[in-house]
């Protein structure tokens, strides 16, 4: 029930966004089959999957996914244009390297996950 909760105090906040929900939580409404892990050991993640989220700072990533996570349920952000995406907490880490970016034809690095998903 974690996940179910979190999902339902994390929607208002996200009212001003394009957004949809992936992952175990997905399947398990899409399906009914019980697949979302809650225990001490596995709590499953809220996945969102955000399509044209506006281009943030890391300083700003980092306070959103705050934001976010602030119930007890981890959300776990995918920035998706097109066919293309990136995992903002990756991105909100800060470190001065390259992101992952998935794409159809397989995954890239970028600095720039910004630019990159729009280019693929």
């Amino acid at each position: 029930m974690i996940a179910f909760q979190g999902l339902i105090k994390i929607a208002p906040l996200l009212t001003d966004y394009q957004w949809g929900i992936s992952g175990s939580l997905a399947y398990e409404m899409a399906t009914g089959v019980k697949i979302v892990k809650e225990s001490p050991k596995h709590t499953s993640d809220l996945d969102l999957i955000m399509p044209n989220l506006p281009k943030m700072n890391v300083a700003e990533a980092k306070k959103f996914l705050a934001k976010l996570n602030q119930f007890g349920t981890h959300a776990d952000v995918q920035v998706v244009y097109g066919e293309n995406g990136f995992s903002l907490e990756e991105y909100a880490l800060g470190r001065d390297q390259q992101i992952l970016i998935k794409t159809a034809t397989g995954s890239i690095l970028s600095k720039n996950p910004w630019q990159a998903i729009k280019e693929g």
